[in-house]
């Protein structure tokens, strides 16, 4: 693989749940040979503390990115960016790209519970709980609050972890991914995403972190948008900085099985393909 796709846009510091410096993180990036690197910092959600910036870090992250990009100015390209729960609050003024994902529902007690399910119990838990054990009205309610994204967003450039609800699907399967009226429903919302002229990522974080085996999303999500022309990017979803890089290998692979003949690369102002198939 070319240093020309080496770039990660999904990178987290310490100023979120990131375990790296901004700094540690570009030294390693350089070692790697990419030619730029972008960070995401969590945008601050009132309602939790757990993962995300508070509104002084989240200053601290911006002026922080900024310094670091000057002193590595002909060296490396550094971009400031920032992933923005639906739930999330601030300005996205000062960004040059932004991550739209779902971490949470709103239920009807008004509580925000997390989509971010890390145990296969305590997913088949949270179906049986707010939707008396209907994983299709699980699937469309975090569908239908990826569909709100763009529009609740000042500005977004990436859909952030399509898939995220299946992360510990794997074992139990509370989640039957190949029903017709699952599919239905990523499929309504991923046309309507593409329609926005939204940047889809593959999302190797759940792989690094040993709790899934393949990226997100399904192979047959990937297959499908790209049918529907959509377009991709590659991430690791990085918060530590040993997997920078972790599977971009095999995501590009996965991504030429999938159909794709480009991925998407951001040069600060716009995505511009790159050919990863003759």
């Amino acid at each position: 693989m070319g240093n020309k796709l080496l770039q990660n846009l999904h990178t987290h510091t310490i100023y979120c749940d990131g375990k790296n410096t901004v700094e540690e993180i570009i030294t390693q990036a350089i070692r790697l040979g990419f030619k730029s690197i972008g960070f995401s910092g969590h945008g601050y959600t009132p309602h939790t503390l757990a993962y995300c910036m508070t509104e002084e870090n989240t200053r601290k992250y911006i002026e922080e990115v900024k310094k670091q990009r000057e002193k590595y100015k002909g060296i490396i390209e550094v971009f400031l960016g920032t992933e923005f729960d639906l739930f999330s609050c601030g300005s996205l003024s000062e960004y040059d790209y932004v991550i739209g994902s779902v971490h949470y529902y709103k239920a009807m007690d008004g509580e925000n519970y997390a989509f971010d399910i890390k145990s296969p119990e305590k997913l088949q838990s949270r179906i049986n709980d707010w939707f008396d054990g209907d994983a299709i009205r699980f699937a469309k309610a975090y569908y239908d609050n990826v569909a709100r994204l763009p529009d609740k967003l000042e500005k977004m450039h990436i859909v952030g972890h399509f898939d995220l609800l299946l992360k510990s699907n794997d074992q139990f399967n509370p989640i039957d991914t190949s029903s017709k009226k699952y599919r239905l429903i990523v499929t309504d919302c991923a046309k309507y995403l593409i329609e926005k002229g939204l940047v889809f990522e593959i999302n190797s974080g759940a792989v690094s972190r040993g709790i899934k085996k393949i990226p997100y999303p399904e192979s047959w999500v990937l297959k499908m948008i790209n049918d529907l022309g959509g377009k991709i990017t590659i991430s690791s979803d990085c918060h530590l900085v040993k997997n920078l890089n972790f599977y971009f290998e095999e995501s590009i692979s996965l991504a030429r099985q999938c159909g794709f003949k480009e991925i998407q690369y951001f040069n600060g102002k716009e995505f511009e393909p790159i050919k990863i198939c003759d």
